[in-house]
């Protein structure tokens, strides 16, 4: 009889177990999917001013400037950046 008794409460302490993870295990999995998105949306913020200040430094090189013949204008380097 006390050997029923202690596997009784085994079964029973390893299916509350069960219970806890098969609860747990899904909650932890999305919070992971969440902490990894909002890593991901960091790093293209990331990525995204990196792209603005280089093409922002790139314009301060080069300047718009209005052809003599005619309406268009074309891209040219500023003098005072060479060199």
């Amino acid at each position: 009889m006390n050997r029923r008794k202690i596997v009784l409460w085994v079964v029973c302490v390893i299916a509350g177990l069960l219970l806890v993870f098969a609860i747990s295990i899904p909650n932890l999995m999305r919070s992971k999917g969440s902490a990894n998105e909002a890593n991901l949306a960091s790093q293209i913020r990331t990525a995204r001013t990196s792209q603005i200040t280089a093409e922002q430094k790139a314009e301060e090189k080069l300047a718009l400037v209005p052809q003599a013949a005619g309406p268009e204008k074309k891209l040219v380097y500023k003098m005072q950046n060479w060199g």
